[in-house]
Parts: structure tokens; sequence; C-alpha cells
């Protein structure tokens, strides 16, 4: 099930990395980017850096095998407080919820070359929460993913690609330099 209407088949995820490398693309990190950015280096016109949110266990199995044959790299922003478990969030519930990544699963892929990022401890609209649940889910799920890798995190993705101005403000009070969302 696809509420959302944005899971693609591994069928069709290996066929658009597929298309990516025959066209010489480039498949750019996310951190090593946004530092780039700020020293002003300049990418190959024909680059692209890939996010997955969530953490779901499907990226272990289908998606990073994928991106390792063409050798791409990948993004990955974890639910803390779900890891290991199954998705439980709005409309991922009974038969619509997936398993998720373990401990295990992420440092093996963090010691392949998997960057990870901070997607808040529960997944909530970050917008529709106080001031004080807003900053513990976005500072807690950093520190708890910090202790388990143990190397600085400072990606984030924000639930539903939702956030204001304020959001914004408490992801950077956090030590965050870059932050994603959605544009539908």
């Amino acid at each position: 099930d696809d509420p959302m209407g944005i899971v693609v088949t591994p069928e069709n995820f290996h066929h658009q990395m597929s298309l990516l490398y025959d066209a010489n693309y480039e498949c750019v990190n996310l951190r090593e980017a946004i530092q780039g950015w700020d020293c002003k280096k300049q990418y190959p016109k024909k680059s692209f850096i890939i996010t997955f949110d969530d953490g779901y266990k499907d990226f272990y199995i289908y998606a990073w095998p994928i991106l390792q044959q063409y050798n791409f790299t990948a993004t990955v922003f974890l639910v803390t407080d779900q890891i290991g478990c199954k998705s439980n969030w709005e409309k991922q519930i009974g038969q619509s919820s997936a398993e998720l990544l373990s401990w295990d699963d992420i440092r093996s892929l963090y010691r392949l070359g998997c960057t990870f990022g901070s997607h808040t401890l529960s997944h909530p609209n970050l917008t529709l929460l106080d001031n004080k649940q807003a900053v513990y889910e976005i500072g807690q799920s950093k520190l708890i993913i910090e202790d388990h890798l143990g190397i600085p995190i400072d990606l984030f993705s924000y639930p539903y690609g939702i956030s204001n101005t304020h959001i914004q403000e408490l992801v950077s009070k956090n030590g965050y330099i870059c932050a994603c969302g959605v544009d539908r």
C-alpha cells in the first residue's frame, strides 16, 4: 500500500539507476555536497543526490545492492524510536506498516559507505508540536544515532517534508548543517 504515492518498485528503481549511470551521471554524497557548496565547489552538471526517509529495511534488501552495482550512494534518514520495529506513524499501521532497519543493519550499511541522518524520534508533523516537544524530537534523535554509530549526525529530514521557519531554526540550532523537505 502506498498512500503517499511515493513508493518505487525495485525493478523501477534499478531501471532509473541504470538510466542515470548510462547517461554518465555522478552520485554525490549529501554531506559532501553541502560541505562543497559551502566552499563553492563546482559539481558536474550531471550529478545527483539520493535520500531515503524513514529507514525501511527494504532499502537494505533492495535499494542498497542496486546503488552499489552502479557505485552510487545514499543518505537514509532514521526514525530512531522505531529502529528494529515496524513503522507506526500516520497511515503506517496494520498491513500498511513495514519493517525498519535494525541497528546492526545500520552499522553494516555505514561500514559500506551509506550516510545517515535524523528523521526525528517518532515521525511527527513537527509544525503541530509545541516548542518543547519539537526540540526533544529533533535533538534526541540526533543524540541516539550519534551514540549508536559513534559519529556526528548533522543531516536532517522533516517528517512528511513539512516545516516552517520556527522548525527550521530549531533544526539549525541543534547542529544540523542540512535539512531536507518535500516539494510535491
